[in-house]
């Protein structure tokens, strides 16, 4: 006699089996919304680059160089980008203590997730995630790069790149301080000073060389001024330098800033986002060659 209407349950093999499946299939989703995230994220930073890239320009085209040292370079395109109307706000202008507590969204990437502003040995700063190119390295080439001290010669102009505007570095990106004492979020101290031009790969070695528990070995420097206060010119605050390739450490040499490694890093995986003079943004991965790297960074003619 054969029976209708009744169905075999599932076995318990069966239903592991199903649970197994269901849970590749979730973690294969997800694994897939963290790249669709990450990969949104380094689309809105290259997309802040792009428009920071066209406010030089604008300010190139209205003042015949590239921004100077009269505050940082950022404070200098706020006339020429999207937070315009608070340069031309008389009361701002004036009050340079409110801008650098002030967050501004362009210059910030939102795969980084530190405080925009926080309390500390920052007193409250606001920082950003875009630095600009000050070159190789002081010792061995000067400021060499887009961006320089006034006291080191007048601020460049796009006649003066050499090289190429398609080969030059402009802005990078950089993860901001916050106190952690994270390896890319600090600026470390070398327990060495280095002094001379064919010292460069000796200090370079010496500052990726920096070990896991710094603050016990001497390399205890600064972890909350990466990016901080962003109104201010300084290397390792507002700008960076070709030393070391992409997510190394940075540190001051010895406890000189100026001579520093300012590196840049972000947390896209494997690279960092840069703009170049010519205004087009490409990803460098952070394997690139120390020598293809530093030729990015300087103005000079790498050719010859």
């Amino acid at each position: 006699m054969v029976r209708h209407g009744l169905r075999r349950a599932f076995s318990v093999v069966e239903l592991i089996v199903v649970l197994a499946v269901l849970g590749m299939l979730a973690s294969l989703a997800l694994v897939g919304l963290q790249h669709a995230r990450a990969a949104a994220m380094r689309t809105r930073c290259s997309a802040n680059l792009q428009q920071m890239g066209t406010a030089v320009h604008q300010f190139a085209s209205n003042r015949r160089t590239l921004p100077g040292d009269d505050g940082s370079f950022l404070l200098q395109l706020l006339p020429f980008s999207e937070s315009a109307a608070m340069s031309r706000d008389p009361h701002v202008r004036d009050r340079e203590e409110l801008l650098r507590r002030t967050h501004i969204p362009l210059f910030t990437c939102p795969a980084d997730a530190a405080p925009y502003i926080f309390e500390g040995s920052s007193n409250g700063y606001a920082g950003v995630n875009y630095v600009g190119n000050s070159g190789t390295w002081f010792i061995k080439t000067g400021f060499d790069g887009v961006f320089r001290y006034r006291a080191y010669g007048p601020p460049v102009s796009l006649a003066d790149i050499r090289d190429g505007a398609s080969n030059t570095g402009l802005i990078c990106e950089a993860l901001r301080g916050d106190l952690s004492f994270d390896r890319l979020r600090s600026n470390l101290q070398t327990n060495h000073q280095f002094q001379y031009p064919s010292e460069l790969d000796d200090f370079a070695s010496h500052c990726k060389s920096v070990p896991p528990s710094d603050a016990i070995h001497g390399w205890l420097g600064d972890p909350g001024s990466k990016g901080t206060p962003w109104t201010i010119t300084n290397v390792c605050i507002t700008l960076y330098n070709h030393v070391l390739t992409p997510n190394l450490p940075s540190c001051f040499n010895g406890g000189d800033v100026v001579s520093g490694a300012a590196t840049v890093s972000s947390f896209h995986p494997r690279g960092v986002n840069l703009l170049y003079v010519d205004g087009h943004v490409a990803f460098v991965t952070d394997r690139i060659e120390s020598s293809i790297w530093r030729s990015i960074g300087t103005v000079s003619d790498t050719r010859r």
